[in-house]
C-alpha cells in the first residue's frame, strides 16, 4: 500500500452509549493518568484508504482528550482494519489515525 498522507484515511466510527457529551473533562492529569476514569461506552469502527477504498490494517486509532488532548486509549486495527475500545468514559474526543505504509 503507498504510504498514507494527511486526510488520506478516514474511520467509520460508531458509538454506544453517551460518549460525546458536552462539558468539562473529569479526568486527571500528571502522575494520575494511569487512573483515567472509565465508562460503559464503545467506540468501534473500520479504518479505509480514502484513495483505494481498501482497508488499513495495523493502524493506530488513538482517542485523546478534546479539552487537552491527553491520550485516553489506543488500539491497533485487525486484518480488516477493524477496531474496538471499550470501557469509554463520557467526554469529548478528537480520533488520531496513525499508518505506515
Amino acid at each position: 500500500m503507498a504510504s498514507m498522507g494527511v486526510g488520506r484515511a478516514a474511520a467509520v466510527l460508531t458509538a454506544a452509549g453517551v460518549l460525546f457529551a458536552s462539558g468539562a473533562s473529569p479526568h486527571l492529569r500528571g502522575q494520575d493518568l494511569e487512573v483515567l476514569p472509565r465508562g460503559n461506552a464503545c467506540v468501534t469502527g473500520r479504518v479505509i484508504d480514502r484513495a483505494s477504498g481498501g482497508t488499513v490494517p495495523s493502524a493506530i486509532v488513538e482517542l485523546l482528550f478534546a479539552v487537552d488532548s491527553v491520550s485516553f486509549q489506543e488500539v491497533m486495527t485487525d486484518a480488516d482494519g477493524r477496531f474496538f475500545i471499550d470501557r469509554v468514559s463520557e467526554d469529548e474526543f478528537f480520533v488520531r489515525l496513525t499508518s505506515l505504509g
